[in-house]
């Protein structure tokens, strides 16, 4: 079964010895030439540790709440590896920018399709910007559409730009298929109606003289030239049917004969067409409602996940950048160490994107001054020995610098040993 990108992030990772979550997945490991997921990233790397990995072929099953392993022997170590080794942090796929060849660009890549089987991945799928994604949906790009993919930017052939075009999602879509089902409430009222209006073509001259017959007429009915056919007022007679009849004013006695069979058939056709009516409109409010609410939520969530995960990474990170508020005071400045702190000021200032873009993330070198802490430790020689092992060291310091130097040479070239 296929899965999404999105979905696997954030996933808890069970063993199946012990039942027990060891680990929640937080990245992905891809290698852009095969075009497969190599491994899911169960603990990102830090200063002095590598990250840990959990290689796809490991994976037992993947389920819609947990991914479980046999134990915990599954997961490795990345740098243990040399292939996961080279690649991680190498290849970015969420965010690339997707461009032809003949240079127009088409969106950017928001999620992945992958296989849950082998990692394979299936195709990409292309947001064409937050609100066109909301009201036009994303665009599905097949694996081998793909003719290279960079750091920064994935090519495609210039047809695909029509092919997208052709692809319908989000409010257009949506509204799409609320036209065709507010056309088809349509057609089904018309039909009815017309049904209704056969029925009461048939019954109305076979039923009218002992309908109407007996009935007091509530308006004044006239023949095409003007003859009256019966008074406001009257009682309405057979003679009087018989003449509304053959002037085709049959309805308009029949009406104005007032209740009976006849209103409630036309009270029945207007609580069936309001009912139809409020049906149309319940549902294009409920689309409606689903259109801005429900779309703009899933878009909302994803855009923070991603971000809380890119946050996750950069805390503890130095930044590789200065980064200002709009006020151009200074949140961070180059090699400060990215804290929760900064990160709410930078979110406060409008600013977050910019500072977890601005990750140094290159292993620092580190001399040995740097790893001392300020002072000797409590258990150490000097701490402990007092003056005996201080001399003890500095007279093996001395030893071995004598040893250096070799033996020392007199004024006249003599070798002479001390």
């Amino acid at each position: 079964m296929d899965k999404k990108a999105s979905e696997l992030i954030g996933l808890p990772v069970v063993t199946f010895n012990r039942g027990t979550k060891i680990y929640d997945v937080e990245d992905m490991i891809l290698d852009p030439q095969r075009r497969q997921v190599l491994a899911l990233v169960v603990e990102n790397k830090t200063m002095f540790h590598s990250a840990k990995a959990l290689p796809f072929g490991r994976i037992q099953a993947i389920g819609p709440n947990a991914i479980i392993i046999a134990d915990g022997k599954a997961i490795i170590d990345v740098d243990r590896d040399p292939v996961l080794r080279s690649l991680d942090n190498k290849q970015v796929v969420i965010g690339l920018r997707v461009l032809t060849d003949d240079g127009r660009k088409l969106g950017e890549v928001s999620d992945l399709l992958i296989d849950d089987k082998t990692g394979e991945i299936k195709g990409y799928y292309v947001s064409i910007g937050k609100v066109l994604s909301v009201t036009q949906g994303t665009r599905w790009l097949p694996t081998d559409r793909v003719l290279s993919m960079g750091q920064r930017i994935m090519y495609v052939p210039a047809d695909v730009a029509k092919e997208f075009d052709e692809q319908l999602g989000g409010w257009s879509g949506a509204l799409d298929q609320a036209g065709s089902r507010v056309r088809t409430a349509g057609a089904k009222l018309n039909e009815q109606l017309e049904q209704l209006g056969g029925q009461v073509r048939q019954t109305l001259p076979q039923r009218a003289d002992s309908m109407i017959a007996g009935k007091t007429a509530h308006g004044t009915i006239t023949a095409p030239d003007g003859t009256v056919i019966v008074q406001e007022g009257e009682v309405i007679t057979q003679e009087h049917v018989a003449a509304a009849r053959e002037a085709n004013r049959l309805p308009q006695v029949f009406m104005a004969a007032g209740a009976g069979p006849a209103q409630q058939n036309l009270n029945s056709l207007g609580e069936k067409a309001n009912s139809s009516l409020s049906d149309i409109r319940t549902e294009a409010k409920e689309l409606w409602e689903q259109l801005t609410g429900r779309y703009t939520s899933i878009v909302d969530d994803a855009d923070s996940k991603a971000m809380q995960r890119r946050i996750k990474y950069a805390l503890g990170r130095p930044a590789s950048r200065v980064i200002l508020d709009p006020e151009d005071n200074i949140i961070l400045n180059t090699g400060d160490i990215i804290t929760n702190r900064a990160v709410q000021a930078a979110r406060d200032a409008g600013v977050l994107d910019i500072l977890v873009e601005s990750v140094y993330v290159e292993r620092p070198k580190l001399s040995l001054d740097d790893l001392k802490a300020p002072r000797s430790g409590d258990a150490s020689l000097k701490n402990n020995g007092g003056d005996t092992g201080g001399s003890q060291a500095r007279a093996a310091e001395r030893s071995i610098a004598d040893e250096a130097a070799g033996p020392a040479v007199a004024p006249g070239g003599t070798a002479t040993n001390s």
